[in-house]
């Protein structure tokens, strides 16, 4: 959902994307991978809120079911709400194990409780990119499952025309006319990007993924 129709958290949300867009522009410091460590952190809990969020409708959408009386018409429509909880479940789950996989090649969490490698490059590359001109890293796999969600939930109803959520730099105006603008979704999101970094671009397709949840349950609801 976009202008008039976003609720605050999905406009500080935005915010936070516009931000997150900028820092990866920068020259990397500790001051900045700090900013991604909040960053991360933030669109992380308003991942959870969405969800918890989506959760509630679900039960609304159940129990205005159940006092209609279990139709049949109806039980298609909570088959249809069960269906985009599972797909999102499912793609969340990717990027989890995808975040996790990051952390751990780059350290793990080190005795202070902190990540160790923070600033780590290449080892983020050489999972999310693959080998050179490959294209067969897990930056790869992940857009194919992103835009085979946003199809799979556009086609429960007409009216739910879901963008592809996994976009190369051509495909996005900002980008057009920028250095980046042959870049494809991976290398965008993951060329030379510290492991802080990479979590939090992880952390915000997460929240677009959620956003989509949402706006399918909406309208099933309706």
């Amino acid at each position: 959902m976009a202008g008039k129709n976003e609720t605050p958290r999905q406009r500080m949300i935005g915010l936070i994307y516009l931000v997150l867009t900028a820092l990866l522009a920068l020259q990397i410091d500790n001051t900045v991978l700090d900013k991604f460590l909040i960053i991360d952190e933030s669109l992380r809990h308003s991942t959870v809120e969405s969800r918890e969020d989506n959760l509630d409708l679900m039960r609304g959408i159940n129990d205005a079911i159940t006092k209609r009386g279990n139709k049949s018409e109806d039980l298609k429509i909570l088959e249809k709400a069960k269906l985009v909880k599972e797909e999102t479940d499912a793609v969340l789950n990717e990027i989890n194990l995808l975040r996790q996989e990051l952390i751990s090649i780059t350290g793990g969490i080190d005795k202070d409780g902190n990540y160790a490698g923070t600033k780590e490059v290449d080892k983020v590359m050489s999972i999310t990119l693959g080998p050179a001109d490959t294209e067969n890293g897990k930056g790869y796999q992940l857009k194919k499952k992103l835009n085979e969600y946003s199809k799979k939930i556009s086609d429960l109803d007409p009216e739910l025309k879901i963008d592809p959520l996994a976009l190369d730099a051509s495909e996005i105006e900002y980008y057009k006319n920028s250095d980046q603008k042959n870049k494809d979704f991976a290398q965008l999101n993951f060329d030379n990007t510290p492991m802080v970094a990479a979590l939090a671009v992880l952390s915000q397709i997460q929240t677009e993924v959620a956003k989509v949840e949402t706006r399918a349950l909406d309208l099933l609801a309706s």
